[in-house]
């Protein structure tokens, strides 16, 4: 198993001896046999464990089998133990989900590993795609479980259940027994305890074989969205990082419906969503996803990140860097020659410091460039502009005590201040 393993994940996940990988190791036999495989392999690996506050203490000594285990063997560990009554409050599976990976990502950046790794295996996969199905899931959530999806890894999708116990067999791989596996009170374990057993008596080889079914679907999936990405439908704005979606162009299609639908599942939106998108002419409405928002606008949808406004200011004394609270990057430097008609630019022998950048706010007011002594408020500048809801929830405003005498973001450097170069001063925002 340990030769099937490292060729695995070598082929089919790309990882390298040199990567170091962050391990989910809940101590049950599954996530041990693959911290033993890893180990044995001489991987650069540490170890995370989540502490569900679950099973009356039960939990606990799980956590303590996991520790003491990686203390043994000189692995580094990390632990989180969560709030059981905060988890409870809705779906406990679902929050717990959330409240593990958020902690696994935390870890993986704070050590900077390069992978995260869990312990799924093949009957897991199939249990996930019968739930899914039971959901109406679309052909990426039936394949939802993959080998490898961004910087998570699933190096035990390749073998099942019975190869991972005769494993621990003959290698005596020490591990802890999960007593709430044993109850049907969860959807997961009645279908491993009743529908799995009767499959496989009437088709003894059917795990191995819908695996490589959810293959072929999940390559399917994705020849799909690269067919997409390549029709054109989709664009991404090169300044706002927008993604642009030309309802009119697809509206005439045959299966316009599950066109749009394929194009946005990436961003987390269902087919229920996509449908009103189709038959909705309201240019300004919003539709949500748990990740992402759109904003139909006109003939066009325009979808971003979900965006939360947190008024802020940054004050300015010289040329630098500033972090901005989208995870950008606010710059104040010189312009370069070649770029002189695509930027804001300021005068810096008319400068008073220290500028202040900040969020816009209601009722802001700037005297648009040639405009003598006429002020306008950014709002109706917008309008005419025809500058979207989204861009301007993002705009940064840049004030000389009071004044308004810039706007960043959107807003074209002939439309306000501009200087010449030799004296100009330009601000930019980057990833």
């Amino acid at each position: 198993m340990l030769e099937d393993f490292l060729s695995y994940i070598s082929v089919n996940l790309s990882v390298n001896r040199n990567d170091k990988i962050l391990l989910a190791i809940s101590g049950g036999m599954d996530s041990m046999v693959m911290l033993e495989l890893f180990r044995q392999s001489d991987f650069d690996i540490i170890v995370a464990h989540i502490n569900h506050s679950t099973r009356e203490g039960a939990s606990d000594k799980d956590m303590n089998f996991v520790e003491s285990y990686c203390l043994e063997r000189g692995i580094e560990f990390f632990s989180k133990t969560l709030n059981y009554t905060t988890l409870s409050d809705g779906n406990f599976q679902e929050n717990a989900r959330h409240a593990r990976y958020d902690f696994l990502k935390e870890v993986k950046q704070r050590c900077q590993c390069k992978w995260i790794a869990t312990a799924h295996h093949q009957e897991d996969r199939w249990e996930t795609f019968m739930m899914h199905l039971n959901r109406k899931a679309g052909l990426k959530g039936l394949t939802s479980l993959r080998p490898r999806e961004n910087n998570i890894i699933r190096p035990l999708l390749g073998f099942s259940k019975a190869q991972i116990t005769d494993y621990v067999s003959k290698n005596n791989v020490p591990y802890v027994h999960d007593i709430s596996n044993d109850s049907d009170d969860y959807l997961r374990n009645s279908i491993r305890h009743a529908v799995t057993p009767t499959v496989l008596n009437l088709m003894p080889n059917f795990i191995e074989n819908a695996n490589a079914s959810l293959h072929y679907l999940e390559e399917s999936h994705q020849l799909l969205q690269l067919l997409i990405e390549q029709s054109g439908y989709i664009q991404t704005h090169p300044k706002s990082g927008h993604h642009i979606v030309g309802l009119e162009e697809i509206k005439p299609l045959p299966l316009a419906e599950s066109l749009l639908f394929h194009i946005l599942e990436p961003f987390g939106f269902n087919l229920s969503t996509t449908r009103d998108m189709l038959e909705s002419n309201s240019t300004g409405k919003r539709f949500d996803s748990f990740t992402h928002e759109a904003l139909l606008d006109r003939s066009q949808l325009i979808v971003r990140k979900k965006y939360v406004h947190h008024p802020f200011t940054i004050h300015i004394e010289k040329l630098g860097r500033w972090s901005l609270p989208s995870s950008k990057e606010l710059i104040l430097d010189k312009p370069e020659e070649e770029s002189q008609h695509s930027k804001l630019w300021l005068d810096r022998t008319k400068i008073k410091w220290p500028l202040r950048v900040r969020s816009i706010q209601p009722g802001d007011k700037i005297k648009p460039y040639g405009a003598s002594g006429i002020t306008k408020t950014i709002k109706k500048i917008c309008t005419d502009l025809k500058i979207n809801r989204f861009e301007k929830e993002e705009m940064l405003v840049v004030c000389q005590g009071e004044e308004i005498i810039q706007i960043i973001n959107r807003i074209s450097r002939e439309d306000f201040t501009t200087t010449d170069i030799k004296n100009a001063l330009t601000f930019r925002i980057t990833e």
